[in-house]
């Protein structure tokens, strides 16, 4: 079995994304991303943004604050504000909680 790569995990996800199929693509790229190598913090912005996207925004959070937290990645502020994938997430009391 070929191994996917990180290149075509995206790519693949973002079609999916744009059918608006987006529990698909979230389903996606969380069964794929383990052991690729490639941006790991655009993996997981992709996760919780996928996410929010389709409606779960409890899971979202989750990756978000496991993406930040845990891993260290860092994100411009100024993106997660702007983000129209994001909007629903954009209570400041949450996003300090996290």
């Amino acid at each position: 079995m070929k191994r996917i790569t990180y290149t075509s995990l995206i790519n693949r996800t973002l079609e999916i994304y744009m059918k608006g199929d987006y529990l698909e693509a979230y389903n996606f790229i969380t069964e794929n991303y383990k052991g690729i190598k490639g941006n790991l913090a655009q993996i997981y912005n992709f996760r919780y943004t996928i996410a929010n996207t389709a409606g779960i925004e409890d899971l979202a959070l989750q990756i978000m604050s496991e993406a930040i937290v845990e891993k260290g990645f860092w994100y411009q502020y100024n993106y997660l504000i702007e983000d129209e994938d994001l909007k629903s997430l954009i209570n400041i009391k949450n996003l300090m909680n996290y």
